[in-house]
């Protein structure tokens, strides 16, 4: 079994404030979690309103697998995103 995490870094280029912020967020989640079935969620600076970091993981019973999925969701991450993706971490795991 692999697990597959990824870390996305988010810059808010016109961000009035958290209000904004979260708005513009919850439409990004709720286009990946419609198109992918798993949850994208804000796990660092809650309270910037011009930066947020976006976390969402998942397992597969393949290392190719986990890999093209992963592609595929940072991609999609990348187009859907109205503002700037700063940085991208990702990993996948043996467990």
């Amino acid at each position: 079994m692999y697990v597959a995490a990824v870390k996305i870094k988010i810059r808010f280029v016109i961000s009035f404030s958290l209000k904004d912020k979260r708005m513009r967020l919850r439409s990004l989640k709720d286009k990946f979690s419609s198109k992918f079935k798993i949850h994208l969620t804000e796990v660092d600076l809650q309270d910037n309103k011009n930066f947020a970091i976006l976390g969402f993981s998942f397992v597969s019973g393949s290392y190719s697998v986990a890999e093209s999925v992963e592609g595929k969701m940072i991609a999609y991450v990348e187009e859907a995103c109205e503002d700037e993706v700063v940085d991208i971490d990702s990993y996948i795991e043996k467990f």
